[in-house]
């Protein structure tokens, strides 16, 4: 079976005429597309842990070029590759050699890793990609210069190297064969004029995304993509998508399980209304069908005397098993909304402010609130019911 390689090292001396969009625009409109883009793979079937998604600045024009696909030593391809023109994405096609193993889309190369190299003298930039595969019976490898004219990638090829059982070694440099020593002093010279600019290149990977869930794979690609505006109406983006998301893996926790839900209207205010083990879920929709905000509400549960006897015989708090249930349900919607939001700075708030409260029912209101990564949620209880409410911060 054949593996592939690839590095691709990356500079460009190329300037595009500025477009009927201004550059904020550009700016601005790019990420809302790129991200659109991002999600929409991130939830095909073509996404798994080997995938992998990079921007670079091919052309530095401000706009990144969007690249995914498959990124792992035996498969190196290219899925989808985007640039942003004039307020509009724009698919990039390749015109030019490339090794051309498994990559999809008419774009020969692998999956590209970036690198920023700038001429000495000239102060231009340039583009040099390396493309390869290997395998148990050899290799080869491939040197190209690389330029992005409007929306097509063009690759130039600078040298190759190869290695086959059959053949042993062989090397060229600009279509010409020549011995290894040549090679090596025709590569040294051709790229001696340039230097390498430090630029880190951020990607996303499959690796990162195992398990996660809506809420999580919004937040991250906002953040990768710098995305800073963040409509605080939005806790989800339905009620449908929530309720798959709460009840998945759930089939051994019935107890805050929605078995049954409804979405209707309640005095001009769309609403999500389900039933738990032990109480009711809600939820306020917005006009576009989004979720603002979820409450979980369950009658407050006391230990017993003979709970509480036993639990002193024991030398154990009474409270924990009798509350268990308000913990779990608690935890659950914090995990559906935020997968991350249960390591122990959640967890260990929510258990101990639950734990903590008096072993009577009284019309005093008590509550804790706490924000989450992005997310506020507010405890409390009063007249015998415990409730918590989940927003976005």
């Amino acid at each position: 079976m054949m593996k592939r390689s690839l590095s691709i090292l990356l500079a460009i001396g190329l300037l595009l005429q500025a477009g009927a969009v201004s550059a904020a625009q550009q700016t601005t409109n790019w990420r809302q597309a790129y991200k659109a883009k991002i999600i929409e793979y991130i939830q095909s079937d073509k996404w798994d842990q080997t995938s992998k998604i990079s921007m670079f600045d091919i052309d530095r024009d401000g706009v990144p070029e969007l690249f995914a696909g498959e990124d792992y030593r035996l498969t190196n391809n290219i899925d989808m590759a985007y640039t942003f023109r004039n307020g509009k994405l724009v698919a990039l096609t390749h015109k030019g050699p490339g090794s051309g193993y498994g990559s999809v889309n008419g774009i020969k190369l692998g999956f590209p890793s970036f690198s920023l190299y700038k001429h000495k003298e000239s102060g231009k930039y340039s583009i040099f990609a390396y493309d390869g595969m290997s395998g148990i019976a050899g290799w080869d490898s491939h040197e190209y210069l690389i330029t992005l004219s409007g929306s097509v990638l063009k690759t130039t090829e600078i040298s190759a190297s190869s290695y086959s059982d059959e053949t042993g070694d062989s090397y060229t440099f600009k279509g010409k064969a020549v011995n290894e020593k040549q090679y090596s002093s025709n590569r040294k010279q051709y790229f001696s004029p340039y230097t390498q600019v430090k630029k880190t290149t951020p990607s996303l990977e499959g690796l990162d995304f195992v398990y996660r869930n809506e809420s999580y794979v919004e937040r991250a690609v906002d953040q990768y993509l710098q995305i800073k505006t963040v409509n605080k109406n939005k806790l989800y983006s339905s009620a449908d998508a929530f309720i798959k998301e709460y009840n998945k893996d759930k089939n051994l926790m019935d107890q805050v399980v929605i078995d049954k839900y409804q979405v209707k209207t309640v005095n001009g205010v769309k609403q999500l209304i389900g039933n738990t083990w032990s109480g009711t879920l809600t939820g306020v929709i917005n006009n576009d069908n989004t979720l603002k905000s979820v409450t979980i509400r369950e009658k407050m549960t006391y230990p017993t005397q003979r709970e509480i006897n036993d639990a002193a015989e024991a030398g154990m708090s009474p409270v924990h098993g009798a509350r268990i249930g308000h913990i779990l349900a608690s935890l659950s919607l914090v995990y559906t909304l935020d997968p991350d939001g249960n390591e122990a700075y959640g967890a260990t708030i929510i258990n101990d402010w639950i734990n903590a409260l008096p072993n009577k029912k009284t019309s005093q209101t008590q509550s804790k609130e706490f924000t989450k990564n992005g997310m506020t949620y507010k405890m409390w209880v009063k007249d015998g019911y415990f409730n918590i409410t989940a927003t976005k911060a």
